[in-house]
């Protein structure tokens, strides 16, 4: 149990693995009313993750909203799925963790900048660049709603309309323009788009299966922190 907390640890915190996504995997995402569903947190790539068990330290926010309000998951700590709810109908469930701060090579960094599209990355870069990194992510049970088009008040969050094709990318609760958007679906197809002037973008994602869709940010870490650079992460799962 050691052994695999502290690989799971390395999963979250490991320069090497700056650039791996972050998503809610829900044990179902249609689930019939009065399910209890299991919620996993995973880091990988191309919807191929590793577990991250739950720690409470570092959550901030682990929630799921409905028509009925929000209320807190649940779960076991150190335990992978990280947590569960009972689930009456359309569900967004949503998390939010703390800061991670680590140091990377300029090399690592700048791949990173361009794998995520960040173009206003500044040209002089020290060879060690402190950085910290933040996770803002969602996922929908249940069929769509016009309730999944109410953002949830997170710092950076992708908000995707009723389609589950349009999406709203926002940043301290303001639409963010120009910022890549890029959906995945298990089996590789990707596709990709820039957010508009009011933060929307459309992509191709109505094809059966579970979907990935994320945006990065990368802004200046607050003076106090530690850190030169912050990266905002922000995805949403679903599936069609």
């Amino acid at each position: 149990m050691r052994t695999f907390l502290l690989l799971a640890l390395l999963l979250v915190t490991a320069p090497s693995l700056l650039a791996h996504d972050f998503w809610l995997e829900p044990s179902n995402f249609r689930p019939s009313d009065g399910e209890t569903v299991m919620i996993a947190l995973r880091v990988g790539e191309n919807l191929a993750g590793d577990p991250v068990p739950r720690r409470s330290s570092r959550i901030v926010r682990f929630v799921a909203r409905d028509m009925a309000g929000e209320r807190a998951i649940e779960g076991l700590e150190n335990e992978d799925p990280a947590g569960m709810t009972r689930v009456d109908g359309p569900t967004v469930i949503a998390y939010e963790g703390k800061p991670t701060p680590h140091v990377i090579s300029r090399e690592k960094f700048e791949q990173f900048a361009r794998e995520e599209g960040v173009t206003h990355l500044a040209k002089k870069v020290d060879a060690q660049v402190r950085e910290r990194f933040t996770r803002y992510v969602k996922s929908i049970l249940g069929e769509s709603t016009a309730a999944i088009e109410e953002p949830l008040g997170m710092r950076f969050e992708l908000v995707p309309d009723r389609d589950l094709r349009s999406f709203r990318l926002l940043c301290e609760g303001k639409p963010l323009r120009g910022a890549l958007v890029i959906a995945l679906q298990a089996g590789g197809k990707r596709h990709e788009a820039r957010s508009d002037t009011k933060g929307r973008v459309t992509l191709p994602t109505g094809d059966e299966g579970v979907w990935l869709v994320k945006a990065v940010h990368l802004v200046r870490a607050p003076a106090d922190s530690g850190s030169t650079w912050e990266s905002l992460w922000a995805s949403v799962t679903f599936q069609r």
